[in-house]
């Protein structure tokens, strides 16, 4: 059985490259074998929000206070969903989507989302 991934290095262009312009080297490691990606809950500061927020037209900024009451309840509610703080996305170039990988799941545990590799690759 092939090796799983963890969070691999791969090309920026992973998701978002029409799958008949990729190389054969490309595609000969890549499609039909699936890979872990790890999401965290992210930090995000009042500062960062309100420089992101600049660019959209007509959107009301939270207030400091406000922003950080969200972000707790936000984090709470991750926290329920992914208790070990992270997310396993288990992804596969397999030509489900002509431009980019297959989302085949997010998992709580790494032995779930491994699990779920291996069910790929059978």
């Amino acid at each position: 059985m092939k090796k799983i991934y963890l969070n691999p290095k791969v090309p920026e262009w992973m998701d978002d490259k029409d799958l008949e312009e990729r190389s054969e080297s490309h595609m000969q490691k890549w499609f039909n074998r699936p890979y872990i990606r790890t999401e965290d809950f992210g930090e995000d500061t009042y500062q960062e929000y309100v420089e992101r927020m600049k660019t959209c037209k007509g959107y009301e900024l939270e207030t400091e206070e406000e922003f950080n009451d969200r972000r707790k309840k936000d984090k709470e509610q991750w926290l329920e969903w992914w208790s070990e703080g992270i997310r396993y996305d288990v992804r596969c170039l397999d030509g489900g989507a002509w431009d980019r990988t297959t989302n085949k799941g997010s998992y709580k545990t790494l032995e779930e989302a491994k699990a779920r590799c291996k069910e790929i690759m059978e």
